[in-house]
């Protein structure tokens, strides 16, 4: 069967830091339109809602400080600066999603894996979707390919994919 990428998310993130790193101004219903997106819905939860992501991605746009944060709003205000600081860092960390080839033979359905730029938690499987932190993935130049926990970005996805 087939697997098949989903880059919204962090295609829309891309955009998002790209203008806040260029100065220009991100209008809130440009944040709420993301926060709505389906790909971010799946990972928002009693302590990460919608309300949160637009809270941290307009603060970081207005560069405001933002206080009072939980763990995992903190954890998300701290990748996205991470995000900002470096962007070449964050285009090496796009290149290996882009080069990602798949065999879905070993799977008895199809599949979608969904790259979210999300707070701490690395992957989830929901229904017939793998959501993955894309936060986590470490460019690895060398050889042009990513890496999650020390695994090559391909078979960390296929044992992930595998699993019920």
């Amino acid at each position: 069967m087939s697997i098949r990428l989903n880059l919204r998310a962090v295609e829309s993130l891309l955009v998002f830091w790209t203008m806040v790193s260029e100065k220009e101004k991100v209008g809130d219903s440009y944040l709420h339109d993301m926060a709505q997106m389906e790909e971010f819905q799946a990972t928002f939860d009693e302590e990460f809602s919608s309300m949160s992501f637009v809270k941290i991605l307009s603060a970081i746009s207005n560069k405001e400080l933002l206080n009072g944060m939980n763990k995992k709003e903190g954890k998300f205000w701290t990748n996205n600066m991470w995000m900002l600081e470096d962007m070449g860092l964050t285009r090496q960390m796009l290149e290996p999603l882009k080069k990602l080839h798949l065999d879905g033979t070993l799977l008895s359905s199809e599949m979608e894996i969904v790259f979210v730029p999300m707070h701490s938690q690395e992957s989830f499987k929901m229904g017939q979707k793998l959501y993955v932190n894309f936060f986590k993935i470490v460019p690895d130049m060398s050889q042009g390919l990513g890496r999650i926990q020390d695994q090559e970005l391909s078979i960390y996805l296929m044992e992930k994919l595998s699993k019920n």
